[in-house]
């Protein structure tokens, strides 16, 4: 789970599918979140270039990665916007925002094994 200013909370659960929930509590209540699914190829994607990028010799953004079926950029070194590009002739896309914080307990969630 990520906090940040003590209120806002991102938790992951693994899905049989592959696939992963996100819930975000913007306050302390849990009875009420944001919620939504990264389907299990993005997240695939998602952890795989989080993984590659050289975080040694720092991040430096902008950084944009696009590939056939998602892309992901950084406009800042804090979050991380990701896009399920749609198939060809399909206008519907998914647009998510993951803070690196989060994306980093992701990767954690990614390498357990379920």
């Amino acid at each position: 789970m990520t906090e940040k200013k003590g209120i806002n909370k991102v938790e992951f659960r693994k899905l049989s599918d592959g696939s992963v929930d996100a819930y975000y509590f913007d306050h302390d209540k849990k009875t009420s979140c944001q919620a939504w699914t990264l389907p299990n190829f993005v997240t695939k994607k998602l952890v795989s270039w989080w993984k590659g990028l050289n975080k040694e010799k720092g991040v430096h953004p902008p950084i944009k990665e696009k590939s056939t079926s998602c892309a992901f950029t950084m406009h800042t070194e804090n979050y991380i916007d990701i896009e399920e590009c749609g198939t060809p002739g399909c206008n519907k896309k998914n647009f998510w925002t993951l803070s690196v914080d989060s994306l980093e307990e992701l990767v954690i969630l990614d390498d357990k094994k379920t």
